[in-house]
């Protein structure tokens, strides 16, 4: 559960440089032992390297972790399947859907009994799939980013556990309409016929159905706020007004395109957006008090590339 960080008196080194911080309760037998001695919260993470999936075996943890854990504590029992923590705020609302709340179904609007059974693969950064069935929606797990070969693998296990345990037998595949994603060639090579969605359409779309918007609802205008995503004739989007509904989607705007260095690598480092942006909008942008935020970035060979083109 997020909360506000000031209402807590807990160090910046716990979750620097933001205004939050996750608070939960003891989730497991351990947790509870350590907490029958301590008046005070303890702080925990996850077992991972920033950027890479938790460790699933107790010799890659001792690998992996090995500069940073002081003290081992390990157990004869498998993983069988990586879990994360979900996230929600005190609101309520749902940040990531993971422990305690997967693999239950959850239900679609009215309209989506009659859909075939479709296997939605996802983009590859923040990764989760979704099998639709009989007017429901079965999502897995947060995932993470499959351009990692560890999440990778560890993705298609989830996929082969929940199409398992769900007796689930897709008559199509659904992937982001990037082509250079990994989710998309693996899409590619199912023997299933194969849909590509334009990436800021399908956040509309899932924006509608948690509203409970019918399949055969009509157009909406959607203001989809995402970061990059394929558009059309192979554009990258990012801020863009559509008209949308379940089947199709037309761009009535956006924000205006400007040259991205380093392409999709700036969805992973956005300071590389935040240059683009400024050189291309931002007159005298270095004299800014907020240029601060790229002095420990390698921005000048790039700012002349962004100006160019």
């Amino acid at each position: 559960m997020l909360v506000d960080k000031q209402l807590l008196a807990c160090c910046e080194a716990i979750a620097p440089g933001l205004n939050e911080v996750g608070v939960m309760l003891a989730a497991n037998p351990l947790q509870h032992l350590l907490m029958q001695d301590l008046d005070r919260p303890l702080v925990m993470t996850s077992g991972n390297l920033n950027g890479c999936p938790p460790a699933l075996t107790n010799d890659r943890a001792l690998q992996d972790l090995a500069g940073i854990a002081d003290g081992w504590l390990l157990h004869n029992r498998e993983i069988v399947q990586r879990m994360d923590d979900s996230v929600l705020r005190a609101s309520g609302e749902m940040l990531r859907r993971s422990g305690a709340f997967v693999p239950d179904a959850l239900p679609l609007p009215p309209g989506f009994d009659a859909v075939p059974s479709l296997l939605c693969l996802g983009a590859d950064l923040k990764n989760t799939f979704c099998l639709v069935r009989g007017g429901e929606a079965i999502l897995s797990q947060h995932l993470g980013d499959l351009g990692d070969d560890d999440a990778l693998g560890q993705w298609q296990q989830a996929l082969n556990a929940l199409q398992d345990l769900w007796q689930f037998i897709p008559e199509g595949v659904v992937t982001d309409a990037h082509p250079g994603y990994r989710s998309t060639l693996l899409g590619e090579q199912m023997s299933y016929p194969h849909y590509r969605v334009l990436h800021h359409h399908a956040h509309a779309a899932a924006c509608l159905a948690e509203h409970g918007w019918p399949r055969d609802g009509g157009d909406v205008i959607a203001l989809v706020l995402d970061g990059i995503g394929q558009g059309e004739n192979g554009a990258l989007w990012g801020g863009e007004c559509l008209r949308v509904n379940y089947r199709r989607s037309d761009r009535l705007g956006g924000l205006p395109a400007v040259a991205l260095p380093g392409g999709d690598l700036a969805a992973r480092q956005p300071w590389r957006n935040l240059l683009a942006q400024w050189q291309a909008f931002v007159p005298e942008w270095q004299t800014l008090p907020e240029a601060d935020a790229l002095r420990d970035k390698p921005w000048q060979p790039l700012a002349g590339r962004s100006r160019g083109g």
